[in-house]
């Protein structure tokens, strides 16, 4: 039986993004319509922290692991942080 534990620093890049807000007002029978950025500082990248731990028995293996990023978003009253936890199961051929 063998059993490890890994760490590391991991980075993630948007390739589009979908940042929009549109506002209309009427006042009497004036229709008034804008259209602008909904956040203004939004991140091009992100960086992830990411740890597991695992075993392995003859061709058998199993880690389970969590991930936490810092978010897309700039603004400290709006965090967007994430979360994710994750179970790799593996067989060696």
């Amino acid at each position: 039986m063998f059993i490890y534990v890994d760490t590391g620093i991991s980075n993630g890049i948007a390739f589009s993004e979908t940042n929009y807000q549109r506002v209309e007002s009427q006042v009497y029978s004036v229709n008034q319509i804008s259209e602008y950025k909904a956040l203004k500082n939004v991140r091009k990248g992100e960086t992830w922290f990411v740890m597991g731990l695992g075993s392995s028995i003859k061709n058998i293996s199993c880690e389970i692991g969590i991930e936490r990023s810092n978010g897309m978003s700039t603004n400290m009253l709006l965090g967007s942080p994430m979360m994710r936890c994750y179970l790799i199961l593996g067989y060696k051929f």
